[in-house]
């Protein structure tokens, strides 16, 4: 069985990662495993190992199109940064927890030996997730058109309501005066539409989820649609700009405008470890079932 090929990828590297990167690599070496690494992470690592020399990559059209793993490296929000790399080349992602809660970026640093054996025995599932694809026939998106978690569209303003108009397959659905509207991946049901009082889905899900942001109105609550259906928003002008968001790509909109949202045709393809769970995450990362008083 030949050998994987690994690229790896991080936005930067923490003081206490620099180590455990450095035997990473040189145990790919010592074991003839080919890799790539994202070069700003390598003149990062130079600095403190001058003599590290190793293929590179800068963006989507530079990954080695023989990658059969990814490592992101980092926070949740360097594996959304991912998805504007990997796009739909179908690489399974693993990500490696550098940041805080790490609900996507599951691996901890001191476990990435054990980790890459377990790639290795395949002994792993891989999690297809759903993207989510925005257009506007009004503009064009100024950034990558899909997100992993969410689109949303938020007011700019303290004072004022937001009036969005939502229809679905064609049939409309609501006019919501809030601060703003959250659609969903079953992803992203852990993240804003949490946060929001939104419903949480196990990841694999297709389906998605419109959430409002402090609804106007108490009786509007967040809905659960199919994955095929297509959304139409409407967003009316008011004396403010809105923010639309995806992930944590922004956008500014200043004037009347629509925006089409549905399921993309493509998946982002994470790498579930065995003994690894998303049960598992739910009760360790939000901490369900703990009491506080033992």
């Amino acid at each position: 069985m030949s050998s994987p090929f690994i690229s790896i990828f991080g936005r930067s590297l923490p003081d206490n990662f620099i180590e455990p990167l450095k035997n990473f690599l040189l145990s790919l070496l010592e074991r003839k495993i080919p890799f790539a690494i994202f070069e700003p992470i390598l003149c990062e690592l130079r600095q403190h190992v001058p003599d590290f020399t190793f293929p590179t990559f800068i963006n989507h059209d530079t990954i080695p199109e023989q990658t059969s793993l990814l490592l992101s490296i980092g926070g949740d929000g360097t594996m959304l940064e991912t998805l504007t790399l990997v796009r739909d080349k179908n690489i399974p992602i693993l990500g490696v927890n550098t940041g805080r809660l790490g609900f996507l970026s599951e691996i901890f640093p001191e476990d990435l030996p054990k980790a890459l054996e377990k790639f290795l025995k395949k002994e792993f599932t891989i999690q297809p997730r759903n993207v989510l694809e925005i257009h506007s026939p009004s503009i064009p998106i100024p950034t990558y058109p899909f997100a992993l978690n969410d689109f949303t569209i938020k007011k700019s303003d303290h004072d004022t309501l937001s009036r969005i108009t939502v229809s679905v397959d064609g049939e409309f659905l609501n006019t919501y005066w809030a601060d703003g509207l959250i659609i969903s991946t079953a992803t992203g049901s852990t993240a804003y539409n949490l946060s929001v009082g939104g419903p949480i889905l196990t990841p694999c899900g297709r389906q998605l989820i419109i959430s409002p942001i402090a609804s106007h109105n108490l009786t509007v609550r967040p809905i659960i649609i199919p994955e095929q259906s297509i959304i139409k928003i409407s967003v009316e002008k008011r004396p403010f700009p809105h923010v639309g968001t995806l992930d944590n790509r922004n956008i500014l909109i200043r004037d009347q405008i629509d925006f089409i949202v549905r399921s993309a045709t493509f998946t982002f393809n994470i790498v579930q470890l065995q003994g690894n769970s998303f049960f598992q995450t739910l009760r360790s990362k939000l901490m369900w079932g703990v009491d506080k008083r033992n």
